[in-house]
């Protein structure tokens, strides 16, 4: 199947999605709001406004996080991560209820209480 792409803004971005933090020591997959009413192939598109801890990324996301370097009186925390801010990139000329798509182009960036850096999250399988 062909991946359907918005022209300039990159592929869409479907429930099933995998992701990957800069940080973290695995990929998490993201999931729609309850509200999205856009299908590709029978999947829900997820849109900018997506990024809910628990709703739309796993509580527990990305494993382990490599931010700060392990030691025997510091292990490597778990990735409890903490959204930063909106997706940022290019907004999508298509909307869901008036609200641009979420595209392969989009990153944001996180951080974890334990990690003094910034981490980014970007799309690495669109699930289309």
């Amino acid at each position: 199947m062909n991946k359907v792409i918005f022209g300039p803004g990159g592929i869409a971005v479907v429930d099933g999605a995998v992701c990957k933090c800069s940080y973290g020591s695995a990929p998490s997959v993201l999931s729609p709001s309850l509200n999205s009413t856009m299908d590709l192939a029978g999947k829900k598109v997820l849109t900018i406004k997506d990024i809910v801890i628990a709703l739309n990324l796993p509580p527990a996301a990305f494993g382990l996080c490599n931010g700060i370097p392990p030691t025997p009186a510091i292990p490597k925390p778990p990735c409890n991560v903490m959204l930063r801010g909106d997706w940022i990139g290019e907004p999508s000329a298509v909307k869901v209820n008036g609200v641009s798509i979420l595209t392969d182009n989009h990153q944001i960036l996180c951080s974890n209480l334990q990690v003094t850096g910034i981490g980014t999250i970007t799309i690495e399988n669109t699930g289309q």
